[in-house]
């Protein structure tokens, strides 16, 4: 899982997160969270996703390791470049299909087509189970996520008021249908 290839900048490799990865998992989830939603979740809410949340939400979503979910990094350098995480859906328009929960890339990582590789690797995993639909909730006011979706294939099919332990967001679901590969 590991190597260089086209849009990398330098080696990375992927591979299955750890319980010994939660600080890091959780520090880099925090810093991409808060400039990601910069000017598109409420200033307060930005304040109150710190560290210690987040190691929390990590350690119990490693623990539970359920059937069908799983949860890949990306390491450049020795560092986390980003992640993925998915399994069952959370979102009601996506009943039947697997749900990508978080794709994060690094600053320094992005635009050069790690987010695609996660994703990608994510794809795989949860179509070894056979033909599965595989969707994603996106933030309504993220055009850039929404765009590179729909570049990746991924069609916007309802919007959801996500009620979120936080605020409550409108997001948009994305589907790609179990016949749908991940377009280039």
């Amino acid at each position: 899982m590991s190597g260089t290839g086209p849009g990398t900048r330098g080696a990375v490799a992927l591979r299955p997160a750890v319980p010994a990865d939660v600080p890091a998992l959780a520090a880099l989830h925090v810093a991409v969270w808060r400039e990601t939603y910069a000017g598109l979740a409420p200033a307060g809410i930005l304040a109150q996703i710190d560290l210690p949340r987040r190691v929390a939400q990590w350690e119990a979503v490693l623990a539970a390791a359920e059937h069908g979910s799983g949860v890949v990094l990306a390491e450049a350098g020795g560092a986390l470049a980003g992640f993925v995480s998915w399994g069952a859906p959370r979102h009601g328009p996506l009943r039947g299909a697997r749900e990508i929960h978080t794709l994060y890339v690094a600053a320094g990582h992005r635009r050069a087509g790690l987010g695609r590789r996660l994703l990608s690797f994510a794809f795989d995993a949860i179509r070894q189970a056979g033909p599965l639909a595989i969707g994603l909730a996106v933030l309504d006011g993220n055009a850039a996520a929404r765009r590179a979706y729909a570049a990746l294939g991924g069609r916007e099919i309802d919007v959801v008021t996500d009620p979120g332990p936080l605020w409550r967001s409108r997001d948009v679901i994305v589907l790609w249908d179990a016949d749908t590969p991940l377009r280039a």
